[in-house]
């Protein structure tokens, strides 16, 4: 058998781009997140559904490129990690199988429902709900899974959060990691020691009175706002504005009118992603029991 490629270890890529970073005198990477200065209210529908074409069974994720270039997703079914292409930048209706995968026997995660990507594509994190942890490793070749090795990048949030599913981003220049709970109200903070190290973590925060479980949630890049997918049979994008940058005990909730009804539910919604292009900012949610991703727009 052909030898599985295997890409440099995470440390040696989180270290070789802090290098670089402090070499163009930057102290870390800028803060990815999207535009989420609108309420959840003023997305729209656009493109219907669409069928993830990389995957055959249900799906957890999706979390999609700052640039809309790509998708990725977790099928269930196989246990791979897929990376999909949108040949027009966001709209997921151009979405198309690039056969790029990161498979169960080298990602060994049983099942993962969500997965976050660093900006420069090198880092990927998989959100694996069986044992309750985060995995991450690196890429060889950026924004390209297959060249990713065995997770060596490994967090337990078990103590606060006993389930999360799909639930999880990282922020503040990859110093902060946040994970929800689908079976509670609640989000836990954590501070990296090392920035995009997530075996570094320690628990900072907890905030237990959300105004509903979750099974996504993302920040904007300022750390001031929230998304977060949760209400009955997780059909709502609620929002929660932040009176403390990255500080989610200073959450507070925007309120019902505030929210998004996303008109699927009944227990199916899986993972939440968006991006913004500086005009516009799309939002991606994956329907487990039916491999479809609905997507939604709202103008800056």
């Amino acid at each position: 058998m052909p030898r599985q490629r295997r890409g440099p270890s995470f440390r040696a890529v989180k270290n070789a781009r802090r290098r670089r970073l402090l070499l163009e005198g930057d102290e870390g990477p800028s803060d990815f997140g999207p535009n989420l200065s609108m309420n959840p209210s003023s997305f729209s529908t656009s493109g219907g559904d669409q069928t993830y074409p990389a995957v055959s069974g249900t799906v957890g994720g999706p979390f999609v490129t700052p640039d809309g270039a790509y998708l990725f997703a977790f099928d269930n079914t196989n246990n791979n990690f897929e990376r999909m292409s949108m040949s027009t930048p966001y709209d997921f209706s151009t979405l198309t199988d690039d056969a790029v995968t990161w498979p169960a026997a080298t990602n060994t995660m049983g099942t993962a429902f969500g997965c976050i990507m660093s900006e420069d594509g090198t880092m990927f994190w998989g959100n694996e709900t069986g044992d309750d942890e985060i995995q991450g490793t690196s890429c060889s070749t950026p924004y390209d899974i297959s060249t990713c090795g065995a997770p060596d990048d490994t967090f337990s949030y078990t103590n606060e959060i006993a389930l999360a599913q799909g639930a999880s981003w990282i922020g503040d220049s990859g110093t902060k990691l946040y994970v929800a709970a689908a079976n509670e109200t609640k989000v836990a903070q954590y501070n990296l020691g090392g920035a995009w190290d997530v075996s570094t973590g320690s628990h900072a925060a907890t905030k237990s009175d959300l105004n509903s479980a979750s099974r996504g949630i993302i920040f904007d890049n300022t750390g001031t706002r929230m998304y977060s997918l949760g209400g009955s049979g997780f059909q709502w994008v609620e929002s929660y504005t932040l009176s403390t940058a990255w500080d989610i005990t200073s959450a507070t909730y925007d309120g019902d009118a505030a929210r998004l009804d996303t008109g699927t539910g009944g227990n199916g919604n899986m993972g939440l992603a968006c991006a913004s292009d500086g005009t516009k900012t799309y939002m991606y949610i994956s329907h487990n029991g039916f491999n479809l991703c609905q997507g939604f727009e709202a103008t800056i």
